[in-house]
């Protein structure tokens, strides 16, 4: 017959698997593009990983002086906070990083961008985060910033 407290612990430990499962990824994904969404999605995992540890901790009767499974003890807040901020930046992170990668606007391929002065080869991209805008060519990335030389001298802006 199963206990209540090792049912605790079967739960824990299936939700192991899929927690660090999701931490291996946010890892990987944080290696490969260190930015602000990624790091939330990383730390978000990490304490989801407390989650897990907590639950694993109650089934197996480790640190009872935090009271797990009780209501306002050291043991039930360290649990529920660290759900809500996991969650809270797990769904950040992935958010952030879905808005980050819209598609970009492109406006106009023979104007600048106050539709004065011609840039052949040129596109004027608006990112849907900043606002900014940035001109890109199909040629290498020296021609691309001689051009962009080019087009600020002709503005009067460098």
């Amino acid at each position: 017959m199963i206990s209540g407290l090792s049912v605790t612990l079967l739960k824990a430990l299936g939700a192991s698997a899929l927690v660090c499962v999701l931490l291996a990824w946010s890892i990987v994904v944080f290696v490969r593009a260190k930015t602000v969404f990624s790091f939330a999605r990383l730390l978000g995992a990490g304490f989801l990983v407390v989650v897990v540890l907590a639950h694993i901790c109650e089934g197996l009767h480790l640190f009872s002086w935090m009271r797990w499974g009780e209501p306002a003890s050291v043991g039930h807040y360290l649990d529920f906070l660290s759900a809500i901020f996991g969650l809270a930046l797990l769904l950040s992170g992935f958010l952030g990083a879905r808005l980050a990668k819209r598609p970009v606007e492109v406006v106009d391929r023979d104007r600048a961008v106050d539709g004065s002065y011609p840039l052949p080869e040129a596109v004027r991209i608006v990112s849907p985060v900043s606002g900014r805008w940035a001109a890109r060519m199909s040629t290498t990335s020296n021609a691309f910033m001689e051009q962009v030389r080019m087009w600020r001298r002709l503005c009067g802006r460098g």
